[in-house]
């Protein structure tokens, strides 16, 4: 009779993705809010987003392609309300609640 026996042994190490630490860290800021003629949206700096504007009820109101770290947002043909704004880019998927008055 012959008998074998052998372990082996596999170390497998992961880190976190860069993106998805970058992702934790990043904010969407708006300034005022609630606000009536325009909001400044201030991001981490991105070369190419698109910044998307829906209504309380789901829908797209507006979008606009955006780079940099600061975008004023203009409000003045919109009624009052609550707004989502959401803001995609290869690097980051942000968003806030705004509320036009």
């Amino acid at each position: 009779d012959m008998y074998c026996e052998w372990t082996d042994t596999i170390i497998v190490s992961a880190e976190i993705c860069n993106s998805y630490e970058l992702q934790q860290q990043a904010n969407l800021t708006l300034y005022p809010n609630p606000a009536s003629s325009s909001t400044e949206l201030v991001f981490p700096a991105i070369k190419n987003a698109s910044l998307l504007l829906y209504d309380n009820s789901g829908r797209l109101v507006q979008q606009t392609n955006i780079s940099g770290s600061s975008y004023t947002l203009k409000l003045s043909n919109l009624e009052t309300g609550i707004y989502h704004i959401k803001l995609i880019s290869n690097e980051y998927n942000l968003s806030e609640k705004l509320i036009v008055k």
